[in-house]
């Protein structure tokens, strides 16, 4: 089982990634794929230890659910 630490540090990476400049189209696309890995990952994080805070996770990631 994954801990707390491994959480945020997910989090943090995904969070350094969604940092990339969005001057272009291509770029955009490279933030909205951060985004989908960040939802897969919190979904995986879930399924994996059921006291997962889902919302904070993604708060830390700087992507809040849509």
């Amino acid at each position: 089982m994954a801990t707390k630490k491994d959480y945020i540090l997910l989090a943090d990476a995904l969070n350094a990634a969604s940092q990339i400049s969005v001057a272009d189209d291509f770029q955009r696309g490279k933030v909205a794929g951060v985004k989908v890995a960040a939802e897969f990952i919190a979904d995986a994080l879930g399924r994996d230890n059921s006291r997962f805070d889902r919302e904070q996770f993604l708060k830390a990631v700087n992507m809040k659910r849509a």
